[in-house]
């Protein structure tokens, strides 16, 4: 995925993702083709291709600015536990559950999965101060298991419309009471 801080580089990079979210709200991310994205962000596909190789990478990008959008408004996260990874994931899912649902919906958990735990290792965003953990293998490793977890319960819920604050909040205390 190409890196740019120019300006007229991030608005495009903004008009694809925007226009990715709008389309998942009304057609299957599988019909979505380069073309009808390009179409629906007012971007010419050679501009597209300057700084996307994949449909993939655009679902890349918008998990990022979710990511982004909740890093930016709390800061560096100081996680002491697993069940405070589980909170920090569950108060991410929450905040973020329409687009989360788009994801669900169209079969792209796996990105929500591996962009959160690229975030929960982002050393300047997250700070993992659990006494367990030895090496980075070690928080990496927590990570994925952490994440994995939580993103299939938001996704269990989702699909059976049953996520609600509730309902996180309960995982949230059943991931302190295991972790206890």
């Amino acid at each position: 995925m190409y890196k740019s801080d120019d300006p007229a580089t991030l608005e495009v990079r903004r008009s694809l993702t925007g226009a990715m979210l709008k389309l998942l709200e009304r057609v299957p991310y599988d019909d979505i083709s380069v073309t009808r994205l390009c179409e629906a962000a007012d971007v010419v596909k050679r501009r597209y291709f300057q700084i996307f190789q994949s449909k993939e990478e655009v679902l890349d990008c918008c998990v990022d600015d979710l990511v982004d959008d909740y890093a930016a408004r709390h800061g560096l996260v100081v996680v002491r536990s697993m069940s405070d990874i589980f909170r920090l994931l569950f108060d991410f899912f929450k905040e973020f559950r329409h687009d989360m649902r788009l994801f669900v919906r169209n079969g792209k958990t796996f990105v929500v999965k591996r962009r959160c735990r690229a975030f929960l290792l982002d050393a300047s965003r997250v700070s993992m101060e659990i006494d367990a953990l030895t090496s980075g293998q070690d928080a990496a490793d927590l990570a994925t298991y952490v994440v994995g977890g939580a993103a299939d319960l938001l996704e269990e819920c989702l699909l059976a419309d049953q996520f609600s604050d509730e309902r996180a909040d309960e995982y949230v205390a059943l991931a302190e009471r295991v972790c206890a």
